[in-house]
């Protein structure tokens, strides 16, 4: 179609395996530990059912969460909300979204999907169908 890939390369390539996208939670249902699972959709996952969250995590409404100070603290993918929590970035578009992750169908950011004709970008890899962090 016309005007697709506009934009695309544009201050990508050398070096870009180095961006630093943040705390991962989860890249298969085993990071979460016990009985919980990972929404591996959201950038750099989200262990689902609580219980007994990872590491530095808290169960907050069935999900475990990232307590910040700014935006620093959380995955990119996510902002620093007022109650001190992570949150998933909202968007209405890919340009929203920062570095490889795109605007999902909920307009919020997300890991892209990968298949056998589509890679993903760095710094992901495919897994299961899914782009995550290296």
């Amino acid at each position: 179609g016309e005007g697709e890939g506009e934009g695309e390369g544009e201050g990508e390539g050398e070096g870009e395996g180095d961006v630093d996208l943040g705390p991962v939670q989860c890249r298969v249902d085993d990071d979460c530990g016990g009985e919980l699972t990972c929404n591996r959709n959201a950038p750099g996952g989200i262990c689902l059912g609580c219980g007994a969250c990872p590491d530095d995590l808290d169960c907050f409404v069935g999900a475990c969460v990232r307590s910040c100070d700014d935006d620093g603290d959380c995955n990119a993918g996510f902002s620093c909300l007022g109650s001190g929590r992570c949150g998933l970035r909202g968007c209405d578009s890919d340009d929203d979204c920062p570095g490889a992750y795109v605007c999902g169908p909920n307009s919020q950011c997300g890991r892209p999907s990968c298949g056998v004709d589509s890679s993903c970008p760095l710094p992901l890899i495919c897994s299961g169908q899914v782009c995550v962090e290296l």
